[in-house]
């Protein structure tokens, strides 16, 4: 939850590390049910993992234990974590069903745990299809809940979940819907050392965002869910508010140096932007929660972009901090930007600038 989260956060606590036994011992085992590779012999790349991602209560979501172990655990996590938001904000108990709430889920992913289902329960392969189909985890959660709104995954591969976040706000804004669901969920099944690598990992096993020595990033799973609602009608109800989105933009780099490098003028262009939606003088942003990769050519760029930024508004110097949640807990993927702005939301809480 969000406090545990936090005190991960301001004791720069790192959680990073080895793949944990017990997950290691299901993935062996696995391999080598397919292979001719000695379990012995199978390794696995560090990350920021969860100890766990089997346990899950079927019988309180109305699920048979049989479609529930056939559910990829992305599905089962981010339903988790749904209704932990749900609850957490006061609305637990049935009290949104039937409500025009969207859910928005920022997801990217192979469907690692459909292709296992595939090769060693064959036969279960159709029974498994809604439960291993990407699209279905946000419907899920519509269905479960009763829900009415708009429900769909966004995919643009590291900013899904920030765009989710984005488009159910101006859903909100657009009345398509009355509130929203919104966040990302990252679950790393079979992290292989050298097999699901993309070259831009650590040598450290460490990601240190604008270090000059660091060389690369780690990668990490979570979920994070935020209910959505305007601020009018929060206060209205008397909601509990963590945070208020003032205001968002997106776009795409358009042409640089390769097709997944980043383009600082875009990144420019797109503060720029945020920051006018907004309606806010960027003058007095004292924080940005970044995307910070820990990569030599990604961080430069974003610093560039961020500059480029500030300069279009003010000569001010050294006056806003800059920080990355994947320090912490790794790059999530998918996950990485709801994850950032949980940690951007826990700073304002907690009224105080964690370390990373």
């Amino acid at each position: 939850d969000l406090d545990g989260f936090w005190a991960n956060l301001a004791a720069g606590r790192e959680s990073i590390g080895a793949y944990p036994d017990a997950r290691r011992a299901d993935s062996r085992r696995f391999i080598a049910t397919f292979t001719d590779v000695p379990e012995a012999d199978v390794r696995f790349s560090p990350g920021g993992y969860l100890e766990a991602v089997d346990g899950f209560d079927y019988g309180f979501f109305q699920l048979s234990p049989r479609e529930a172990s056939l559910m990829d655990p992305n599905q089962r996590l981010f339903l988790e974590a749904c209704w932990e938001a749900i609850e957490d904000a006061g609305y637990g108990g049935g009290r949104l069903k039937g409500t025009r709430t969207g859910v928005y889920l920022g997801y990217a992913d192979w469907p690692v745990y459909g292709q296992y289902i595939t090769k060693k329960h064959p036969s279960l392969v159709q029974a498994a299809g809604a439960g291993n189909t990407p699209s279905l985890i946000a419907s899920r959660i519509a269905y479960l809940l009763d829900l009415h709104g708009p429900a769909f995954l966004v995919d643009t591969a590291c900013s899904s979940s920030l765009v989710a976040i984005h488009l159910a706000c101006r859903a909100i804004l657009g009345g398509e819907c009355d509130a929203a669901i919104a966040g990302g969920v990252k679950v790393c099944l079979m992290p292989v050392e050298g097999v699901f690598e993309m070259g831009i990992e650590s040598s450290r096993r460490q990601t240190r965002a604008f270090d000059d020595d660091s060389d690369g990033t780690v990668w990490g799973e979570g979920t994070v869910a935020f209910l959505l609602k305007p601020l009018s009608k929060a206060l209205a109800d008397r909601d509990r508010i963590y945070a208020v989105i003032k205001g968002s933009a997106i776009n795409q780099d358009g042409a640089s140096v390769g097709i997944t490098a980043p383009n600082a003028t875009a990144q420019e262009d797109v503060l720029a932007r945020a920051w006018e939606d907004a309606g806010i003088d960027p003058a007095t942003i004292t924080y940005i929660e970044t995307h910070g990769t820990g990569t030599r050519l990604g961080d430069p760029i974003e610093i560039d972009g961020i500059q480029r930024a500030f300069e279009r508004f003010t000569d001010r110097k050294q006056f806003c901090a800059v920080g990355s949640v994947k320090a912490n807990v790794g790059h999530l993927d998918s996950a990485a930007g709801a994850a950032g702005i949980a940690k951007a939301i826990a700073a304002l809480v907690h009224k105080r600038l964690p370390p990373a």
